[in-house]
Parts: C-alpha cells; structure tokens; sequence
C-alpha cells in the first residue's frame, strides 16, 4: 500500500508546487487584461506577450515542482525504489508535453521544459535517500 501512495504522492506534490509557483509567477507577471482561456486566439496573442524572464521562471517553477515530486515519492517508499520517482517524472513530461503543445511556448522552452521533469525527479529521489542515509 506504501508504494501506491508513492505514485500519488509523488505527481500530487509535483503539481500542487508548480501550481502554487505558477499562481505567484502570475502576480509577478501579471497576463494581458484582454486574454481569455476561452478564445483560443486572444489565449495565443497573450502567451506571445509574455516576457522571456517570465518563461524562465516558469521553468524554474517545474524544476522545482518536478524535484519535491520527486523527493516526496522516494520518501513515501524510504528510498526503498526509485521507480516512484521516476513514474513522478513521466507524467509529468507528459502532462508537460500537453500543455506546451497545446498553446503557444516559444521553441527553447518546449525544449528545456520537457527535458526537466525526468532529471529533476530523478535528482529529488537522490536528495531523498542521501537524507535517509545521515539519519
């Protein structure tokens, strides 16, 4: 039962930080007054006007996420297997994946963003068992 809670556990905390990171990005960076996530192409006009900075938090935001994720997951299992995280970081390429295909992202950032989550998990999963290991 511990392992099942893992693969919750893992993307939960994943999504939950990066949600929580997007929504303070947005006050830092607040979108253009006249998007809606209705209309497809006043959505396209706004991701166009964003700021490369803003990106690049927002990446910074998965990395993040992606990394307690990770942790989280290979915590629940006490490092016991790093497939929990490994899983974490698959769904989250593919949920990233989704969204980055879906609306517009500049080119490097559907790069960059796809090539994190996996890492990123993987390096969370890493942290986790070296802390098991100091206690």
């Amino acid at each position: 039962m511990r392992t099942l809670w893992a693969y919750v556990a893992g993307p939960g905390t994943a999504f939950v930080v990066i949600l929580l990171l997007e929504a303070a990005l947005q006050l830092v960076f607040a979108m253009p007054s006249d998007w809606s996530a209705a209309d497809p192409a006043a959505l396209d006009r706004a991701m166009r006007a964003i700021p490369i900075i803003a990106f690049v938090g927002l990446l910074v935001a998965y990395m993040i996420g992606s990394f307690a994720g990770g942790m989280t997951a290979a915590l629940v299992v006490d490092g016991r297997s790093n497939r929990p995280s490994v899983v974490t970081g698959i769904a989250l390429t593919i949920a990233g994946a989704v969204s980055v295909f879906t609306m517009y992202h500049p080119t490097w950032f559907r790069v960059a963003s796809l090539l994190t989550y996996l890492p990123f998990s993987y390096l969370g999963c890493l942290a986790a068992r070296g802390r098991k290991a100091r206690q």
